[in-house]
Protein backbone atom coordinates (compact mmCIF):
# COMPACT_ATOMS: atom_id res chain seq x y z
CA UNK A 1 0.00 0.00 0.00
CA UNK A 2 1.39 3.36 -1.03
CA UNK A 3 1.81 6.29 1.37
CA UNK A 4 -0.92 8.19 -0.53
CA UNK A 5 -3.38 5.32 -0.05
CA UNK A 6 -2.55 5.14 3.66
CA UNK A 7 -3.15 8.89 4.02
CA UNK A 8 -6.50 8.56 2.23
CA UNK A 9 -7.60 5.70 4.48
CA UNK A 10 -6.44 7.64 7.52
CA UNK A 11 -8.64 10.60 6.55
CA UNK A 12 -11.61 8.29 5.96
CA UNK A 13 -11.11 6.66 9.37
CA UNK A 14 -10.84 10.06 11.06
CA UNK A 15 -14.03 11.27 9.36
CA UNK A 16 -15.89 8.18 10.55
CA UNK A 17 -14.65 8.62 14.11
CA UNK A 18 -16.08 12.15 14.16
CA UNK A 19 -19.61 10.74 13.92
CA UNK A 20 -21.57 10.77 17.15
CA UNK A 21 -21.61 7.75 19.45
CA UNK A 22 -25.20 6.89 18.45
CA UNK A 23 -24.55 7.36 14.75
CA UNK A 24 -21.73 4.86 14.93
CA UNK A 25 -23.87 2.43 16.90
CA UNK A 26 -26.72 2.60 14.38
CA UNK A 27 -24.29 2.23 11.49
CA UNK A 28 -22.68 -0.88 12.97
CA UNK A 29 -25.89 -2.53 14.20
CA UNK A 30 -28.01 -1.83 11.11
CA UNK A 31 -27.08 -4.91 9.10
CA UNK A 32 -27.30 -7.37 12.07
CA UNK A 33 -30.69 -5.86 12.97
CA UNK A 34 -32.01 -6.19 9.42
CA UNK A 35 -30.88 -9.82 9.21
CA UNK A 36 -32.39 -10.62 12.62
CA UNK A 37 -35.76 -9.17 11.59
CA UNK A 38 -35.70 -10.95 8.23
CA UNK A 39 -34.91 -14.34 9.78
CA UNK A 40 -37.51 -13.78 12.51
CA UNK A 41 -40.18 -13.00 9.92
CA UNK A 42 -39.20 -16.03 7.86
CA UNK A 43 -39.39 -18.25 10.95
CA UNK A 44 -42.92 -17.29 11.91
CA UNK A 45 -44.38 -20.14 9.85
CA UNK A 46 -42.28 -22.87 11.49
CA UNK A 47 -44.97 -23.74 14.04
CA UNK A 48 -47.80 -23.84 11.52
CA UNK A 49 -49.84 -26.99 11.93
CA UNK A 50 -47.99 -28.01 15.07
CA UNK A 51 -51.21 -28.57 16.98
CA UNK A 52 -52.41 -27.85 20.48
CA UNK A 53 -50.26 -30.45 22.26
CA UNK A 54 -47.00 -28.95 21.04
CA UNK A 55 -48.34 -25.47 21.77
CA UNK A 56 -49.08 -26.44 25.36
CA UNK A 57 -45.61 -27.95 25.68
CA UNK A 58 -44.06 -24.76 24.30
CA UNK A 59 -46.03 -22.65 26.76
CA UNK A 60 -44.89 -24.73 29.73
CA UNK A 61 -41.21 -24.38 28.84
CA UNK A 62 -41.17 -20.59 28.51
CA UNK A 63 -37.94 -19.83 30.42
CA UNK A 64 -39.62 -17.33 32.72
CA UNK A 65 -41.95 -20.04 33.98
CA UNK A 66 -39.27 -22.66 34.65
CA UNK A 67 -35.99 -20.80 35.28
CA UNK A 68 -34.80 -18.28 37.84
CA UNK A 69 -33.86 -14.72 36.95
CA UNK A 70 -30.18 -15.52 37.42
CA UNK A 71 -30.37 -18.64 35.23
CA UNK A 72 -32.00 -16.67 32.43
CA UNK A 73 -29.47 -13.85 32.76
CA UNK A 74 -26.53 -16.28 32.75
CA UNK A 75 -27.88 -18.10 29.69
CA UNK A 76 -28.43 -14.88 27.77
CA UNK A 77 -25.05 -13.53 28.89
CA UNK A 78 -23.44 -16.55 27.24
CA UNK A 79 -25.25 -15.69 24.02
CA UNK A 80 -24.20 -12.07 24.40
CA UNK A 81 -20.54 -13.00 24.74
CA UNK A 82 -20.79 -15.35 21.76
CA UNK A 83 -22.17 -12.48 19.66
CA UNK A 84 -19.45 -10.08 20.79
CA UNK A 85 -16.49 -12.42 20.41
CA UNK A 86 -17.81 -14.02 17.24
CA UNK A 87 -18.52 -10.66 15.63
CA UNK A 88 -15.19 -9.13 16.64
CA UNK A 89 -13.15 -12.08 15.35
CA UNK A 90 -15.06 -12.69 12.11
CA UNK A 91 -16.07 -9.17 11.09
CA UNK A 92 -19.71 -9.65 12.14
CA UNK A 93 -20.22 -13.07 10.54
CA UNK A 94 -20.20 -14.88 13.90
CA UNK A 95 -22.50 -12.27 15.45
CA UNK A 96 -24.96 -12.55 12.58
CA UNK A 97 -24.97 -16.35 12.86
CA UNK A 98 -25.82 -16.26 16.58
CA UNK A 99 -28.43 -13.54 16.04
CA UNK A 100 -30.03 -15.56 13.22
CA UNK A 101 -30.19 -18.62 15.46
CA UNK A 102 -31.99 -16.64 18.15
CA UNK A 103 -34.32 -15.12 15.55
CA UNK A 104 -35.32 -18.63 14.48
CA UNK A 105 -35.97 -19.55 18.11
CA UNK A 106 -38.17 -16.48 18.65
CA UNK A 107 -40.02 -16.96 15.38
CA UNK A 108 -40.68 -20.64 16.01
CA UNK A 109 -41.87 -19.98 19.56
CA UNK A 110 -44.27 -17.21 18.53
CA UNK A 111 -45.60 -19.30 15.65
CA UNK A 112 -46.10 -22.39 17.82
CA UNK A 113 -47.97 -20.53 20.54
CA UNK A 114 -50.03 -18.60 18.01
CA UNK A 115 -51.14 -21.88 16.44
CA UNK A 116 -52.51 -23.16 19.76
CA UNK A 117 -53.45 -20.05 21.74
CA UNK A 118 -53.77 -17.25 19.22
CA UNK A 119 -51.50 -14.42 18.19
CA UNK A 120 -52.28 -12.25 21.22
CA UNK A 121 -51.08 -14.85 23.73
CA UNK A 122 -48.05 -15.66 21.60
CA UNK A 123 -46.98 -12.02 21.48
CA UNK A 124 -47.65 -11.62 25.21
CA UNK A 125 -45.30 -14.53 25.88
CA UNK A 126 -42.38 -13.04 23.99
CA UNK A 127 -42.68 -9.28 23.52
CA UNK A 128 -42.36 -7.95 27.11
CA UNK A 129 -38.87 -9.36 27.61
CA UNK A 130 -38.06 -10.18 23.98
CA UNK A 131 -37.83 -6.56 22.89
CA UNK A 132 -35.35 -5.69 25.65
CA UNK A 133 -33.37 -8.91 25.16
CA UNK A 134 -33.12 -8.41 21.40
CA UNK A 135 -32.04 -4.81 21.92
CA UNK A 136 -29.20 -6.06 24.13
CA UNK A 137 -28.08 -8.52 21.46
CA UNK A 138 -28.17 -5.85 18.74
CA UNK A 139 -26.25 -3.35 20.87
CA UNK A 140 -23.47 -5.84 21.52
CA UNK A 141 -23.51 -6.84 17.85
CA UNK A 142 -22.85 -3.19 17.05
CA UNK A 143 -20.00 -3.19 19.55
CA UNK A 144 -18.50 -6.33 18.01
CA UNK A 145 -18.62 -4.82 14.52
CA UNK A 146 -16.97 -1.71 15.94
CA UNK A 147 -14.10 -3.81 17.25
CA UNK A 148 -13.82 -5.59 13.89
CA UNK A 149 -13.65 -2.23 12.10
CA UNK A 150 -10.95 -1.08 14.51
CA UNK A 151 -8.90 -4.19 13.77
CA UNK A 152 -9.12 -3.55 10.03
CA UNK A 153 -8.27 0.15 10.33
CA UNK A 154 -5.38 -0.57 12.67
CA UNK A 155 -3.83 -2.72 9.95
CA UNK A 156 -4.30 -0.33 7.02
CA UNK A 157 -3.83 2.94 8.91
CA UNK A 158 -1.77 2.23 12.05
CA UNK A 159 -2.16 4.62 14.95
CA UNK A 160 -5.36 6.28 13.76
CA UNK A 161 -8.12 4.43 15.57
CA UNK A 162 -6.90 2.69 18.72
CA UNK A 163 -7.74 5.62 20.93
CA UNK A 164 -9.04 5.69 24.49
CA UNK A 165 -12.40 7.22 23.50
CA UNK A 166 -13.00 4.48 20.93
CA UNK A 167 -12.31 1.73 23.45
CA UNK A 168 -14.59 3.51 25.92
CA UNK A 169 -17.32 3.44 23.24
CA UNK A 170 -17.05 -0.33 23.02
CA UNK A 171 -16.94 -0.76 26.79
CA UNK A 172 -20.03 1.44 27.16
CA UNK A 173 -21.95 -0.57 24.57
CA UNK A 174 -21.10 -3.86 26.27
CA UNK A 175 -22.10 -2.43 29.66
CA UNK A 176 -25.42 -1.19 28.25
CA UNK A 177 -26.05 -4.61 26.68
CA UNK A 178 -25.48 -6.42 29.99
CA UNK A 179 -27.74 -3.93 31.79
CA UNK A 180 -30.50 -4.57 29.23
CA UNK A 181 -30.07 -8.32 29.72
CA UNK A 182 -30.53 -7.90 33.47
CA UNK A 183 -33.74 -5.94 32.90
CA UNK A 184 -34.96 -8.54 30.38
CA UNK A 185 -34.32 -11.39 32.83
CA UNK A 186 -36.33 -9.68 35.56
CA UNK A 187 -39.17 -8.94 33.15
CA UNK A 188 -39.14 -12.53 31.86
CA UNK A 189 -39.57 -14.03 35.33
CA UNK A 190 -42.04 -11.50 36.71
CA UNK A 191 -43.91 -9.50 34.08
CA UNK A 192 -44.13 -12.00 31.22
CA UNK A 193 -45.75 -14.94 33.08
CA UNK A 194 -48.32 -12.66 34.73
CA UNK A 195 -49.00 -10.88 31.45
CA UNK A 196 -49.49 -14.17 29.58
CA UNK A 197 -51.91 -15.42 32.26
CA UNK A 198 -53.89 -12.21 32.16
CA UNK A 199 -54.09 -12.14 28.36
CA UNK A 200 -55.02 -15.84 28.20
CA UNK A 201 -57.90 -15.27 30.60
CA UNK A 202 -59.21 -12.47 28.44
Amino acid sequence: MTPAEIRLLTRVAAAFEHRSFWQRLVRHAAIPAAIFLAVFAASLHLGDGAGTDEGIEALTVIPGATMTTWEIFANNATVLLAIFVGGALTFAIGAIFVLAKNAVHFGWGVSLLAESYGTTVALAAFLPHGIVETAAFLVVAGASVRVAVLVVWSRVAPGTVWRRDVLLDVAALVAVAFALLAVAAVVETTVTPAFVERVAQG
